[in-house]
């Protein structure tokens, strides 16, 4: 396996946790430092397995224990802990923008899965400037296509997720360094 395919499926299961993280604590109305000290106690605790061991429920704990593991220095450490504490800090306001691009939709009657989802992704767009928009937007449709409706959501998904790119982008909302910028993504073109 190349280390790129690697980092991706590494940064994959870090969203995947996000994710659950996010959605345990929306869902659950959990105080999030409350819910993250004890689910991140919890995953240290549980014995290994591999993938293919694992109940589907039990993955995200198994990859949120390897993150653990591998410190609060490590990238992917720092990645879930930023995605975390940003996506429930600025989800009342990702949940406007998103509201806007809901038509005939009222926030209420989409799934909390993919409420969730779309936060976020709009949570990457405007608070990770170093990940690409494509990048984001792909990976949380490939999620949508796990957690959600495997036929339908990642389409509701990224018809809504698309708009509201275009809107970000033209009111420059979005601010991108490095291989996310839109400059450095022409350039390997």
């Amino acid at each position: 396996m190349s280390s790129d395919s690697s980092t991706i499926i590494r940064k994959r299961r870090v969203r995947i946790v996000a994710f659950n993280m996010v959605y345990a604590t929306l869902v659950n109305q959990v105080e999030p430092n409350l819910y993250w000290l004890n689910t991140t106690q919890y995953a240290k605790t549980i014995p290994s397995k591999t993938t293919e061991e694992a109940e589907e429920d039990d993955h995200y704990l198994l990859y949120l224990k390897k993150i653990m593991e591998k410190g609060k220095d490590h990238e992917d450490y720092i990645m879930l802990h930023q995605l975390y504490y940003d996506a429930l800090k600025y989800a009342n306001e990702n949940i406007e923008i998103i509201s806007q691009f809901l038509k005939n939709w009222d926030w209420q009657r989409v799934s909390r899965v993919e409420q969730v989802l779309m936060i976020l992704c709009v949570t990457e767009w405007l608070h990770f400037p170093e990940i690409p928009v494509k990048v984001s937007l792909n990976e949380y449709m490939e999620i949508a296509k796990l957690y959600a409706n495997p036929d339908e959501s990642h389409k509701f998904i990224n018809g809504i997720l698309d708009k509201i790119l275009v809107y970000l982008q033209s009111n420059k909302r979005i601010h991108k360094v490095g291989k996310g910028s839109i400059t450095e993504s022409k350039k390997k073109l």
